[in-house]
Formats: structure tokens, C-alpha cells, sequence
């Protein structure tokens, strides 16, 4: 697998989002480096993990359509 990054800078915002393409071709980015970059927290912050958790947790709404389109991947670093 090779690495990724994804980076976006202007006057008003800079995003940093990890990635990572599969031997497949596929592109894989980080779910919880995207969620707090649109919800303006600190990359590593706590607060993505427990928004996507209670998003894919028992009973959400949510569940089923998010747990198709994702993949547990290991990505360097926290």
C-alpha cells in the first residue's frame, strides 16, 4: 500500500487528511481525520472518534449505510 495525503490551503482553511492506496488501486482516507477537520477540531482530537462510534452503534439509524461504505484500515500514526 502506498501512502496518501490529502491537503487543501487557502486564506481561510488548511485540511490534512491520511490516506492510503490499497495494491487494488483503491483509495482509502481517514474517517476520523475528515470528521474533525469539517467540525473544526484539532487533528488526533477525541471528538471523531466518538461522533463516527455513536453513528455506526446498535440502533442507529445511520448504521447500516455508513458500515457498507467503510473499511478498518491501520493508517501511521494517531
Amino acid at each position: 500500500m502506498s501512502e496518501l495525503a490529502l491537503f487543501f490551503a487557502n486564506g481561510e482553511m488548511e485540511m490534512s487528511i491520511r490516506g492510503m492506496k490499497a495494491d487494488d488501486d483503491v483509495e482509502y482516507w481517514s474517517v476520523f481525520d475528515f470528521i474533525n477537520e469539517v467540525c473544526e477540531k484539532e487533528a488526533g482530537d477525541v471528538y471523531a472518534r466518538t461522533t463516527f462510534n455513536r453513528m455506526v452503534a446498535d440502533g442507529s439509524e445511520h448504521q447500516a449505510e455508513l458500515m457498507s461504505l467503510c473499511k478498518y484500515q491501520k493508517f501511521k500514526g494517531k
